[in-house]
């Protein structure tokens, strides 16, 4: 029976109740449960939840971690949050700031805990895709995002960050590979045995489907103690209301005593379960990003051609059709290949520009870490005939701005003369196609093609979404959330050993 590779996490992010409710112990419990069971689990914490370990002097807790990993999850529940104010500026001041704001944080886990954070991490819908390139340059992987590639939906990369997501809803057709146990569970023996259930079925699947690679969600531990989120009496709506106006409502209920005994009952009942699984192979998050997080060095010209038959599929615009039977696919820019279009594009372009200074089609090509546009492509090019000449100053043009800004370019070329991003990739794919087949490269035909890949749409659409999180600013823009969510999907690919 082959395992299936499964992370264990825990988000501690009480940074509301007092010691006396019990938060620090319950911390305590798992994390010394699990180790009895020699699982290593992976406990998120706010940062602003370390230091009331550290300001409690509870090394008693902080020495129960060491045998588990360490993650951040955000500075903490206070506003601006991250999609808040990632949405008021542009691209690079919005990685700025997230920058900032996460290096703080990091430097909280590190004086507490005595040791770096294993990732970076989402907390509920506090989402915005300029956080990826900050735990990219961290070189952090980044857990609970909502980027996914096909065709496994699993680990993937984006923003040249490792990405463990969770629950992706614009894949919300296919099953996803995670799990939630449910905080509600714990306290209740019946809900527990049907959740337990419920996570065979889930692993059951995962065997048929071939997924290798499950997140499983535990708890957050101080819900075993509390019925309701702190944060909904102290940051709703955007806001971070004091003490004198949420306490005219009272505070989030507590669990009654028998609950907590079941509660802390069942932790141990769990982790021997898991323990105990035959289906199931437990890794922490550093080893789970040693065993997929490996990135080839180069793409090779078979790569290059697998990439440019693929994407030739997809019809130009102008593209006869021969007969119905051999009707291409509709204009799009196709992803799950182990490359990202952008790393491919990049590919493309420094092949068929060796090409057209007559050095030929090289072996292979170095493997760049580039990132997507910043602003919209064009999607009809306004200069719709190129010579070969025109091509190789448009194609030195385009990879002088790659090695400049590390960004691919939204457009090449003058005003009123540019090529879409887009257009420019399905046409590298004709052409390398070309010169690899012995061709000659006459006049270029540039097509009307998308700005980025038909993933990218709903993906954008997802960090628009985070409005609709109850704690988020209800007047949040999140256009440019949006717009820098769908352009990054160039960067979008499956982690490799997934491929």
């Amino acid at each position: 029976m082959r395992k299936v590779d499964a992370i264990l996490m825990l988000d501690c992010q009480d940074d509301f109740f007092p010691p006396e409710v019990g938060g620090d112990d319950i911390i305590k419990a798992f994390a010394d449960a699990l180790f009895a069971q020699r699982l290593a689990a992976n406990f998120l914490f706010f940062a602003s939840r370390a230091l009331i370990l550290k300001r409690r002097d509870r090394t008693d807790v902080i020495r129960s971690l060491e045998c588990h990993e360490i993650g951040l999850h955000t500075p903490g529940p206070d506003h601006p949050c991250l999609p808040e104010y990632a949405a008021t500026g542009d691209w690079f001041s919005a990685v700025a700031e997230a920058e900032r704001r996460e290096s703080e944080a990091v430097n909280v886990i590190r004086d507490v805990f005595g040791r770096d954070p294993c990732t970076l991490s989402q907390h509920g819908n506090y989402a915005a895709p300029h956080i990826f390139p900050v735990a990219a340059k961290m070189r952090l992987p980044y857990v609970y995002g909502f980027p996914a590639a096909p065709p496994k939906y699993s680990i993937s990369w984006y923003c040249g960050a490792l990405c463990f997501p969770w629950r992706p809803v614009w894949t919300y057709e296919r099953k996803e590979p995670t799990f939630e146990l449910g905080d509600e569970s714990w306290v209740d023996d019946a809900f527990l045995e049907k959740r337990l259930g419920q996570l065979e079925a889930f692993l059951n699947w995962c065997e048929v489907a071939e997924q290798p690679f499950v997140n499983i969600f535990l708890a957050h531990p101080y819900r075993l103690l509390c019925v309701e989120l702190p944060e909904y009496w102290r940051n709703p709506n955007g806001r971070n209301l004091a003490p004198h106006v949420w306490g005219k409502n009272g505070s989030p209920r507590l669990r009654s005593a028998g609950q907590v005994e079941t509660g802390r009952r069942n932790i141990a009942r769990v982790a021997a379960h898991l323990s105990k699984h035959p289906k199931l192979n437990v890794l922490s998050i550093s080893q789970a990003v040693a065993k997929y997080g490996f990135q080839p060095t180069e793409l090779t010209a078979d790569n290059l051609k697998a990439a440019a038959e693929g994407l030739a599929t997809h019809r130009e615009e102008y593209a006869p059709v021969v007969s119905p039977a051999q009707v291409p696919l509709p204009l799009d820019i196709p992803l799950g290949a182990p490359f990202s279009p952008a790393e491919l594009a990049v590919g493309l372009a420094q092949s068929v520009f060796s090409h057209l200074r007559g050095e030929g089609v090289p072996r292979t090509v170095r493997r760049r870490d580039v990132l997507g546009p910043v602003s919209n492509p064009i999607i009809i090019p306004e200069q719709r005939w190129m010579s070969p000449a025109q091509f190789a100053a448009c194609l030195g043009s385009f990879l002088d701005e790659v090695e400049k800004t590390g960004h691919l370019p939204a457009n090449v070329g003058p005003l009123d003369a540019r090529v879409g991003l887009g257009s420019l990739y399905r046409v590298l794919a004709t052409t390398y196609l070309q010169a690899i087949g012995g061709e000659t490269i006459g006049n270029i035909s540039a097509p009307r093609y998308p700005r980025y890949p038909r993933e990218g749409r709903d993906l954008g659409r997802q960090f628009a979404d985070v409005i609709e999180f109850d704690l988020v600013d209800p007047e949040l823009n999140g256009w440019n959330l949006e717009k820098h969510g769908r352009l990054q999907s160039w960067t979008l690919k499956p982690a490799w050993n997934l491929a």
